[in-house]
């Protein structure tokens, strides 16, 4: 929140800000994009000139876009709920793996960090395992008991998604939007209206 917080400095020259909240994939925030976002449009009350806010990754649904949309925020930034329509050229076993994605899909390495990752991890990745014992060989060997502002960055660096076989050696940067790409086509259809 320090680092959010200077940025609202009228002298900070920053005229667009992206939240990740703790829902989207790779490097994310602590907080849910939810709570993530009512604590910047608390902080922007203050200043003289607003920020444009930017929404990446977690939102899943329309009515969460319009939500977010009416309330201020100027973009939203889909990160995987549009894969399975027609818009992404995949083949027919990817197409399966992502179908089968659900909530629990995904996990955060990092959060005792402050360096939040999420991963995927179905409960028997061997990638996402080794990636937490690697994060918690790094917080034993802090001094001071400070956490690092960044620890190996490969940990969270990996396949796309799109490019894996979902495998248990693989790391992937994964977010819980994945696991509504299935009911999204269910509901909207694989071909997106076009005018």
């Amino acid at each position: 929140m320090d680092f959010l917080a200077a940025m609202f400095n009228d002298t900070s020259g920053i005229g667009r800000i992206v939240l990740k909240g703790y829902e989207a994939s790779g490097f994310v925030s602590g907080e849910t994009i939810t709570a993530l976002y009512s604590m910047v449009k608390e902080m922007q009350r203050k200043p003289s000139r607003p920020l444009d806010i930017l929404i990446w990754g977690g939102v899943s649904t329309p009515e969460a876009a319009a939500a977010f949309l009416s309330i201020g925020a100027t973009g939203i930034v889909f990160e995987s709920v549009h894969w399975l329509t027609d818009l992404v050229a995949i083949d027919d076993i990817q197409r399966q793996r992502l179908s089968k994605l659900r909530l629990d899909s995904t996990d955060l390495v990092g959060l005792d960090l402050q360096v939040p990752c999420r991963l995927f991890n179905k409960g028997n990745s061997l990638a996402f395992k080794k990636s937490r014992r690697s994060r918690r060989a790094v917080r034993s060997k802090e001094q001071g008991g400070k956490p690092p502002f960044l620890c190996k960055p490969s940990a969270c660096q990996g396949l796309h998604p799109l490019e894996s076989r979902f495998g248990q050696d693989e790391v992937i940067p994964l977010g819980v939007e994945a696991a509504f790409a299935a009911s999204f086509v269910e509901r909207f259809g694989p071909k997106p209206s076009r005018p």
